[in-house]
């Protein structure tokens, strides 16, 4: 199996284990906010997008991408 066959199969999987232990009871809100941090090289620093939702017994961490 190939690297790409196997990260996506390993997505596929963490995508589904978190739509199943993802239960709201009730209005949520959505977070984000820019913050430069320094990249895995550590010799760049970038811009990521934290996404964060919260509500009634709810805070979950959605991702954190790289805005380009």
């Amino acid at each position: 199996m190939s690297t790409y066959r196997h990260r996506e199969k390993n997505q596929s999987k963490s995508v589904s284990q978190l739509k199943q232990n993802f239960h709201v009871n009730g209005p949520i809100t959505v977070h984000w906010d820019g913050k430069l941090m320094q990249a895995l090289t550590g010799r760049e620093h970038v811009d990521r997008l934290p996404v964060i939702v919260t509500g009634q017994g709810v805070r979950q961490l959605l991702g954190v991408a790289i805005m380009w």
